[in-house]
């Protein structure tokens, strides 16, 4: 059977997405960058369409290699290429070869939101449940139900949502709460992310969930009309920066996620001078604001 190795290249100081640009021509089979954080916690976001910096200090750098390469060749090439003092240390993973497909699956089970929502994966769809299930893929779109940012929204909308508003879901990922929104009643629901593979994983779950809602890449929609609802999990930053799109497209209330505490007043002040923030919710450590204007 097949061997392969994970290796953890340890840097120091360093832009990730740098170093593994320099380090395209090296002979391996991927170069991945993770979140440091649990999966559920992970804070992995790209935002809006700038160059955003991932650094060593909150990310890791993985190798995966044919286990018949010298990881000891391999550090050194990298030591050269990135022009290091020192060759960096590291930590390996040995691996064999397996199914793939059960292995991915077996990472993905449902996710119970509340008494009445779970979201699942489409192999898990067939699990008994009472209430509403929302089927996602796990694919390139942020959004499988597991992080809190994503668990606060979806209990704001199953809470807030008046059966036939239009909703705007501005950083849609895989699209999870747009379709959410209509399986609690939205019409005229609209889809917007600055990613591609992401907006492709929507469509394909608002098949699988047989929902209709349009999409469209950030930077191809111009603000036609007002929505009741309009929400936006993203980052603080992005937030900040595309209020003047958000104050454009509220016709109601207005939904903003993946806030750290640190952040409230910075958002807070984006946004007061035209939405009554009335909400704010608590989930491991992320906040949510609600309010209208």
């Amino acid at each position: 059977m097949q061997t392969w190795k994970n290796i953890t290249v340890h840097l120091h100081d360093w832009d990730l997405k740098n170093a593994a640009e320099r380090l395209n021509n090296l002979n391996v089979l991927s170069i991945t960058i993770i979140d440091k954080l649990p999966q559920e916690y992970s804070q992995w976001y790209e935002e809006n369409q700038k160059t955003t910096p991932i650094h060593s200090s909150s990310h890791s750098l993985i190798l995966l290699a044919d286990m018949s390469v010298d990881t000891e060749d391999l550090l050194s090439e990298i030591k050269f290429i990135l022009k290091l003092e020192k060759t960096p240390q590291y930590s390996e993973d040995i691996f064999e070869d397996r199914d793939w497909v059960t292995y991915t699956r077996s990472k993905f089970k449902e996710t119970i939101i509340s008494n009445n929502l779970r979201i699942t994966p489409p192999w898990d769809a067939q699990r008994k449940f009472e209430g509403t299930t929302i089927i996602i893929d796990p694919g390139a779109g942020f959004g499988t139900g597991t992080h809190p940012t994503t668990q606060l929204c979806l209990r704001w909308l199953e809470r807030n949502l008046r059966i036939g508003s239009s909703m705007l879901d501005y950083g849609c990922g895989s699209g999870i709460l747009a379709i959410a929104g209509e399986f609690f009643g939205a019409k005229k629901i609209t889809g917007i992310d600055v990613d591609d593979q992401a907006l492709n994983n929507a469509r394909h779950n608002i098949e699988l969930n047989r929902s209709n809602i349009e999409l469209f890449k950030s930077e191809n929609f111009h603000v036609e009309r007002r929505y009741d609802i309009v929400i936006a999990n993203i980052l603080a930053n992005v937030l900040v920066n595309i209020e003047p799109i958000l104050r454009k497209a509220t016709a109601r209330r207005l939904v903003l996620s993946g806030i750290l505490p640190d952040q409230v007043i910075r958002v807070h002040e984006a946004f007061v001078d035209w939405v009554t923030f009335d909400q704010i919710e608590k989930q491991d450590g992320w906040l949510l604001l609600s309010g209208r204007i």
